[in-house]
């Protein structure tokens, strides 16, 4: 049983988690195989990744000043873990929710990526293996 509200969690599913800002960047939808991250995976030999944001500790909304902070300080954590990391955004496609940075790290294991997220009070993460499925993986 989870502290978080169905509403919110069916939320997080229907969340596009893009990868990168150019004209190459991904869309991954959580539980749907996604051809161009296995395509990432092959290119940096890596077989996982975690997609995690320090936006809106507990989706509580806070200023943009106080969550661009969180993503840098987010960033200088990953930063320490020597893997590729790509900035990327998390879009609801309503637009009840604004987007919020976010961060694709290829290679980071499903542990540390929950640890690193409850560190930032985070509700959530998108989580892949070599299959590129992403999962939601719900932290409270």
């Amino acid at each position: 049983m989870s502290d978080i509200s169905p509403d919110l969690i069916a939320n997080y599913y229907t969340t596009h988690y893009q990868v990168g800002t150019d004209s190459d960047r991904i869309i991954l939808r959580i539980d749907q195989h996604s051809e161009p991250l296995s395509q990432l995976f092959i290119a940096t030999n890596t077989a996982c990744a975690a997609f995690i944001s320090a936006y809106n500790p507990f989706s509580q909304l806070r200023s943009t000043e106080d969550n661009l902070i969180a993503h840098t300080q987010l960033h200088q954590l990953l930063f320490q873990h020597p893997k590729q990391i790509i900035e990327g955004m998390g879009i609801d496609p309503s637009g009840t929710w604004p987007a919020e940075k976010s961060w694709l790290v290829l290679g980071l294991d499903l542990d540390t990526a929950q640890t690193i997220a409850q560190q930032f009070n985070q509700n959530a993460i998108v989580w892949s293996n070599i299959n590129a499925i992403p999962k939601l993986i719900l932290l409270r």
